[in-house]
């Protein structure tokens, strides 16, 4: 990803806590989001990049200090952030599939999909059918393990 990836309408501090967490600085990442959701607590984007920092934390620390991955600290905050835009925007794709990533990886296989199944309606109906295709596959990949 380079930064003309990045989305142009996000606020210059999420803008610039997102590069931080791509070269790798998470700590300075989560300060800027932090101090960002101070101001703005109801930034569903800015939670939902909250909590992506913080299971890129998670992965990076357990892979250094051969921690468990699952159980960390930043993997529950992550899960909180996902939760947190979900409770504001029920509908939100992002705050879905990331929180369906996660049930993935702790083998909650049946609230995943769920969760999976809901982005894709949401997807259909928005007429992205990219979105849709790449959802369903993982409904279809995750779906023998119920």
């Amino acid at each position: 990803m380079t930064q003309s990836d990045l989305p142009t309408d996000e606020p210059e501090q999420v803008r610039q806590a997102r590069l931080l967490s791509l070269s790798g600085d998470y700590v300075a990442a989560i300060e800027r989001l932090e101090a960002w959701l101070h101001l703005f607590p109801n930034d569903i984007g800015a939670l939902v990049l909250k909590g992506n920092v913080f299971e890129l934390q998670a992965y990076s620390t357990s892979l250094d200090e051969g921690l468990s991955f699952l159980d960390s600290s930043e993997l529950r905050i992550a899960k909180s952030c996902y939760e947190a835009a979900l409770a504001l925007e029920s509908e939100n794709v992002d705050a879905l599939t990331d929180l369906a990533n996660l049930l993935e990886q702790a083998k909650q296989y049946r609230g995943c999909v769920s969760l999976l199944n809901k982005a894709l309606l949401l997807l259909k109906a928005k007429g992205d059918d990219v979105g849709a295709s790449e959802v369903l596959v993982k409904i279809e990949e995750i779906s023998p393990k119920i």
